[in-house]
């Protein structure tokens, strides 16, 4: 006889789920017990997550809202970076991808078991504070197509690279931008000029150029590790084209 599931969820008449917990009660009878809702939920996901992992699979389950909110945070959990199975901040790992450190499309999420591996949280603080110390050096580059933003590459755009290492976030950084008329922008007014302007940019030169496939920027950004910011300034920036004849241009 199969083993019976600790946890049980049915949908009710009115469309709701109901969470079960298999347990004993107060005549020692071992039976499904109607538990809280939140830990139903949670515990339901918990135990139910590699089946779910197919939008397919989610969808023939009718998970409500509250259900998939769930699943993304277990999901955003088992994405998380471990040494020796305990989790890693994701923005420190974000900055090992960032400088190839690792790579995000490693088949083990335990940075102890990569070819050259992280034994100790204190190996990872070591390099992040390298990459921290020398991200003034560091030139970032995305690139965008130019037949506009829905057509972009698989590369992202520098406000998808900011929002990734989370410099935005309440644990990470901030990040204040230059624009082209001088004004210092910060937070999401940053991130929002930026992906405008690469766009507006692309969109200029692919009038000017022939045949011009992909735009590729170079961007010089600035660390403050006292204020921990971020800065780039547009104004200061290069750029490459991608044509069927390639060429190099430097913003005007």
């Amino acid at each position: 006889m199969a083993k019976q599931p600790r946890y049980k969820r049915t949908i009710g008449k009115d469309g709701k789920p109901y969470y079960f917990e298999l347990k004993k009660d107060n005549s020692g009878v071992e039976r499904y017990l109607p538990i809280n809702e939140e830990k139903g939920r949670k515990k339901f996901i918990e135990k139910n997550y590699d089946n779910l992992a197919k939008p397919s699979k989610r969808e023939q389950q009718k998970l409500t809202p509250k259900e998939q909110e769930t699943y993304a945070r277990a999901k955003n959990q088992k994405d998380l970076w471990r040494i020796k199975g305990k989790p890693l901040k994701r923005w420190k790992t974000d900055l090992l991808e960032f400088a190839k450190l690792i790579d995000p499309k490693a088949k083990t999420r335990n940075l102890d078991e990569l070819p050259t591996p992280y034994t100790r949280p204190s190996d990872v603080d070591k390099d992040v504070k390298n990459i921290l110390q020398n991200l003034p050096l560091i030139q970032v580059e995305t690139e965008i197509g130019a037949s506009g933003f829905r057509d972009r590459t698989e590369a992202s755009g520098i406000h998808d690279i900011v929002e990734r290492l989370d410099f935005v976030g309440t644990d990470g950084w901030k990040i204040a931008v230059t624009s082209e008329d001088g004004d210092v922008l910060r937070g999401e007014t940053a991130l929002n000029y930026l992906k405008d302007w690469e766009i507006a940019q692309t969109e200029q030169i692919a009038e000017e150029e022939d045949n011009v496939a992909m735009v590729r920027f170079k961007y010089q950004v600035q660390y403050d590790d006292t204020t921990r910011t971020i800065y780039i300034d547009v104004n200061d920036t290069d750029w490459d084209i991608a044509t069927s004849d390639p060429i190099k241009r430097t913003r005007r």
